[in-house]
């Protein structure tokens, strides 16, 4: 059965696995300097040439393989989680209550998307199964750009629900 979660704030994946009941493990595949990723550089309007801090993270619940996370991280907002243990600590708890930024605005998108095959195989498919992919724009403070991320879920283990209230029409 998959697991089905309704978004309708903006929470890190920790926390709704607790909320959930779901026993959570992370483990890091990466964390490194990189090149701003192209889709980052353009929402956030970052110069090319600047470094980010990827963090590489598999996410296993319940004792089963659930999702990749490719976090590309403001180096002046997250400067410190090369010096943080992120298999047991929450980025989104860290970044709010020890390094007190606060979380802002986000915007996220979902498409299928595809992984290659180093990554694929840490959720047990191949690179041509397809994925719940959820891009994630994320904002702290004041709207000031924080984190571009990625995330790819197992197709037939992760339900995305999406509550909507009635509007008027503009026409």
């Amino acid at each position: 059965m998959p697991i089905s979660e309704e978004i309708s704030s903006l929470c890190g994946f920790a926390e709704r696995m607790k909320r959930q009941n779901l026993k959570l493990e992370t483990r890091v595949l990466s964390c490194e300097t990189v090149s701003v990723p192209k889709d980052m550089q353009s929402a956030f309007a970052l110069p090319f040439e600047m470094k980010v801090i990827m963090l590489k993270r598999l996410r296993i619940v319940d004792g089963e393989p659930l999702c990749i996370s490719i976090s590309y991280l403001m180096p002046s907002i997250f400067y410190w989680v090369t010096g943080e243990d992120m298999e047991k600590e929450s980025l989104f708890n860290l970044l709010e209550n020890k390094y007190t930024h606060q979380l802002c605005n986000a915007i996220e998108e979902l498409e299928v998307g595809y992984l290659p095959l180093e990554d694929a195989r840490y959720l047990n498919i191949s690179a041509d199964d397809p994925c719940l992919e959820l891009t994630l724009y994320c904002y702290v403070d004041q709207n000031e750009a924080a984190m571009y991320e990625k995330t790819y879920y197992v197709k037939d283990k992760y339900k995305y629900r999406i509550q909507l209230g009635p509007g008027k029409s503009l026409l």
